[in-house]
């Protein structure tokens, strides 16, 4: 890496990326995805659920927040809108059965967990380099104890 302050970031997202992509496709061959194509479809189904599962985790917190938004009518109409669209999608998508649709989303957090835990790997390594590097010794731990002879001197 280079001297400057921000340049850390990249080669991180990088390897978390390339992490990512990895372990979803191990997802994807355990499912039974080993043909290109296979891994393509699963890709967009996989894409059309967590844009309807994040389109419905948005929906909820708009509408346990609806005082704080000046147009939270457009925003939850919109919000709804795109639920809907997505999960009729992944309906479609599916062959037109919630048993497949479960299977997929059970597939997505599958790779989603594993995901996440090669996150949880990287920042662990990272942080694991960052604390493993030597400080400067403490000049007060240096110093040598009096072994607990102490005389006070008072002025009276």
């Amino acid at each position: 890496m280079t001297q400057k302050k921000d340049a850390w970031w990249k080669p991180v997202a990088l390897l978390m990326l390339v992490i990512a992509f990895g372990m979803d496709l191990l997802v994807w061959q355990l499912s039974g995805g080993v043909e290109l194509s296979t891994i393509a479809q699963e890709a967009i189904r996989g894409f059309i659920l967590a844009f309807g599962g994040t389109s419905i985790a948005l929906l909820t917190i708009s509408l346990g927040s609806l005082h704080r938004h000046s147009q939270w009518k457009e925003q939850i109409t919109g919000l709804l809108l795109l639920s809907v669209i997505a999960l009729y999608l992944a309906h479609s998508e599916y062959g037109r059965s919630i048993d497949g649709m479960r299977e997929g989303g059970t597939i997505l957090l599958s790779g989603l967990s594993a995901m996440l835990a090669a996150v949880g790997l990287v920042f662990g390594l990272l942080l694991a380099l960052v604390t493993g590097r030597e400080h400067f010794a403490d000049p007060l731990l240096e110093m040598e104890s009096t072994g607990g002879d102490v005389s006070i001197e008072l002025n009276e």
